[in-house]
């Protein structure tokens, strides 16, 4: 606001005022990694809050400053108020006749004009006024609880001047933890909202701070500022997941999983476990089982031991977690931090093929399918009619191991092996006979171990190995032969019939006495019965 001063007094402000040291404006540093959620839990989670009164409610900790609700000419120096607009009549009405008009920052689609002031009555954000004392002094102060010890921490807030002539004083802020500067915004001369922090590391076994904002210019003619969104946030390391986040295997494949850690600057992450969890990421359970320490360098790639999968595996999700300290790991408490994202393991089922075995006979063939699968590859290709489908046809010369690879979509796949066994076919064998009109003659088969015998006409018998036959005229008999393993084949035999033979006589003599008698026996060959 603008203050009145006159005769000594002027004089004795600015002793004051030049005697007082400044801070080097030094530049800002954020997380360079991940951040962690917002640990800042007083006034709103840091926002301040929203109400539909333009002014809310005082903040009740530790300022120097004293609490006023917005008019046309309040707050005065060295008092804040709590509002969601510094619309000071509902119209257009800006306080001092030398504001900016304008609502909270919480939840701005744009981060740096922030919100318009809303609609008397209606609901919106607040946010800290502050009309800058005399002196420059501690504004607020306050203690901040359950930190992790030797963790890289980012303090952060939104600030904005409220003067519009550049002429007059700029805000000049300082941040500090446990009395010691921290960061110094140097003099704000934004028109629009400005994201000021800094990042700190808590000691050893330390896990509480205070941090207090000091205000480092006078009041007077202008240091009129807002403050809003503050928040404490881990700086978590960058962990980048080393492969999709969803990995996608066959049953029996060996997965790898392998993340990078990139801790943030100044403290490295040099611990690290594994966890899966098997019902959505509701639970989480150790998987590696000892903690892996990297000392060097900051930046490190954190593997997984190798392992089967299967398929009881599918859905399992798996992460990384790593810490400063191994004893928060082990403790699994909120000073552990784990990967923003996860990996999903999603296992697909191999085919189970099925090709039942067969038996032919030499020169015979067979038809193999296969089942189990979608798209099937046959080998080796001596023997078949083709290499690729569900179905082919086999005739081998010899007994052959055939391997049917069957394949799903989804690009996993499995083997099996059919033995298609050759057994070998009967060689028959039957001497071709002449026989004169009217005579048999026996034929005899061998090769075989059954025989059949066509046509009957003139046969003793039809099965058989030896069969008598005695045709009319010349006859060629088939035989079909099948042996021990159901092979068969077939032959040939010609009988060839001839005229009727002329008989040949035979007569052996005797010797008798004269006077005597004896008989006379005589053998007849050839011919055809009855002899005279």
């Amino acid at each position: 606001m603008r203050l009145s001063i006159k005769g000594n007094t002027l004089l004795l402000l600015g002793i004051l005022l030049f005697a007082l040291p400044f801070l080097i404006h030094s530049q800002i540093t954020l997380c360079d990694g991940v951040r962690g959620p917002n640990l800042y839990t007083n006034f709103n989670n840091g926002t301040f809050g929203s109400g539909t009164n333009q002014n809310g409610t005082s903040l009740g900790v530790s300022t120097s400053y004293n609490y006023t609700g917005i008019s046309c000419s309040s707050p005065n120096d060295g008092y804040y108020s709590i509002a969601n607009s510094t619309d000071c009549t509902g119209s257009g009405g800006s306080i001092f006749n030398a504001w900016y008009i304008i609502g909270d920052h919480t939840g701005a689609t744009n981060l740096i004009l922030g919100n318009p002031p809303p609609a008397p009555g209606s609901n919106a954000g607040y946010m800290m006024v502050i009309n800058a004392d005399y002196m420059p002094n501690v504004v607020i102060t306050d203690s901040i609880r359950n930190l992790c010890p030797n963790v890289v921490y980012e303090f952060n807030a939104w600030v904005r001047k409220l003067i519009v002539p550049i002429n007059y004083i700029q805000p000049n802020i300082t941040f500090m933890i446990n009395g010691v500067d921290y960061y110094s915004t140097g003099d704000i001369t934004d028109t629009t909202w400005k994201n000021v922090g800094f990042k700190f590391t808590t000691p050893l076994n330390q896990t509480a701070i205070n941090v207090a904002i000091r205000n480092n210019a006078p009041g007077g003619n202008g240091n009129d500022w807002v403050l809003d969104d503050i928040s404490i946030n881990t700086c978590n390391p960058k962990i980048l997941i080393g492969a999709d986040s969803i990995i996608t295997v066959c049953e029996g494949d060996a997965v790898t999983l392998q993340d990078t850690i990139i801790s943030p600057t100044g403290t490295p992450f040099s611990f690290y476990k594994w966890q899966k969890s098997t019902d959505g990421g509701i639970t989480w359970i150790d998987e590696t089982g000892v903690l892996k320490e990297v000392k060097t360098p900051a930046n490190y790639i954190a593997v997984f031991t190798t392992f089967i999968a299967k398929l009881s595996m599918n859905n399992y999700i798996y992460r990384l977690i790593s810490s400063t300290d191994s004893t928060v790991l082990i403790q699994n408490n909120i000073c552990s931090f784990s990967a923003h994202k996860i990996t999903k393991l999603i296992v697909n089922p191999l085919p189970i093929i099925y090709v039942p075995a067969d038996t032919i006979c030499s020169g015979s063939s067979t038809t193999l399918t296969a089942i189990g699968a979608t798209s099937y590859i046959w080998s080796p290709a001596i023997g078949l009619s083709a290499t690729t489908g569900n179905t082919v046809t086999a005739n081998p010369t010899t007994t052959t191991t055939y391997t049917v690879c069957g394949s799903f979509s989804s690009g996993c796949s499995a083997c099996t092996n059919v033995i298609v066994t050759v057994n070998p076919t009967p060689v028959i064998v039957v001497p071709n006979a002449n026989i004169c009109l009217g005579l048999s003659v026996a034929l005899t088969a061998t090769g075989a171990g059954n025989y059949i015998w066509s046509p009957a006409n003139g046969l003793s018998a039809t099965t058989g190995a030896t069969v008598n036959a005695n045709p009319i005229t010349t006859t060629t008999y088939t035989i079909i032969g099948t042996n021990s393993q159901g092979c068969s084949s077939s032959s040939t035999v010609v009988v060839t019939v001839d005229p009727p033979c002329k008989p040949t006589v035979s007569v052996t003599g005797i010797i008798i006495c004269n006077g005597g008698c004896g008989t006379i026996t005589s053998t007849v060959t050839g011919g055809l019965p009855p002899y005279a």
